[in-house]
């Protein structure tokens, strides 16, 4: 029946009858057999109980536990009450208990060893997923640059500093022309002139600040501890940089940025903050373009 079961992969069904085999037949049977509470049968008890445990799930776990205990109990009441039904082991004692203590410890060990590593690897799975989760929550998909909500996060918590110490600048840049990109070139060399213009912020910003997409074609550069005129500084860089990039200009022949800089001053919320960069890319915008103002 149990192998049948396993054949037509019915795992379930045989896990079952062979769990009814052991602990309601098999096990009972030999502890008759084999000198009752005085041979190492009431480890093969435990035993069975183990493998219950591990093979079967819900209610059947629950209800094969109490028959077998049940089954276990009544065994060992009729072996005490009732001698005559136990076949005497007789010198074969002591190994008889030795051998059944060695194969149910190692039974045990290798059961405790196969949950322990299963467990790590769930573990491991679970902390991976969660890392995923976390970096899809603050990371762009396209540019692999923080995302705008981490943004608005990072600054919230520049601002719960002492006031000595919230000191900050923002640009904000945006892609010139950027639609007659998409237009001519295609989204995907737009998103490709997204992916390299991420990649020179990276380089130019380094360990000065942070970088994130704010959306569409506007990235915003965050530098704390740098005053404005070393934040129009490093825009200027990253302007030049754009300019003269051969990637760029292998995908759209001739590319250019704007920006704006606005400086944190006391009382200053973070809209206000983004709004004064942003006007300021508007004055850069309707001023020729290819410009940062401060």
């Amino acid at each position: 029946m149990a192998i049948y079961s396993l054949k037509t992969q019915d795992i379930d069904r045989g896990c079952l009858v062979i769990n009814i085999g052991l602990n309601i037949f098999l096990f009972p049977v030999l502890f008759f057999i084999s000198g009752g509470v005085d041979s190492g049968m009431m480890l093969y008890f435990l035993l069975g109980i183990c493998v219950i445990s591990l093979t079967l799930d819900g209610l059947k776990r629950i209800v094969m536990i109490f028959v077998s205990i049940f089954v276990y109990c009544i065994s060992i009441f009729l072996a005490f009450n009732y001698p005559n039904l136990i076949v005497s082991i007789g010198e074969s004692r002591a190994s008889d208990t030795i051998s059944s203590f060695i194969i149910v410890s190692l039974f045990l060990c290798i059961v405790m060893i196969v949950v322990l590593q299963e467990y790590s690897h769930e573990r491991d799975k679970v902390y991976k997923l969660n890392q995923r989760l976390e970096r899809q929550a603050i990371i762009d998909d396209l540019t692999n640059l923080y995302n705008r909500r981490y943004l608005i996060q990072y600054m919230s918590n520049i601002l719960k500093k002492p006031l000595q110490e919230r000191v900050m600048s923002i640009v904000l840049f945006d892609i010139d022309d950027f639609k007659k990109i998409n237009d001519k070139y295609g989204h995907l060399c737009g998103n490709n002139v997204l992916i390299r213009f991420s990649e020179i912020l990276i380089e130019e910003v380094g360990n000065d600040g942070i970088v994130s997409r704010y959306g569409g074609e506007e990235f915003i550069v965050v530098m704390t501890s740098f005053t404005k005129s070393k934040a129009i500084e490093v825009a200027e860089r990253i302007r030049i940089h754009v300019s003269s990039d051969k990637k760029l200009f292998d995908l759209v022949n001739k590319i250019t940025v704007s920006g704006g800089v606005e400086e944190y001053v006391e009382n200053m919320t973070i809209e206000k903050l983004v709004k004064g960069a942003d006007t300021k890319l508007y004055i850069a915008k309707n001023n020729g373009k290819n410009k940062i103002v401060s």
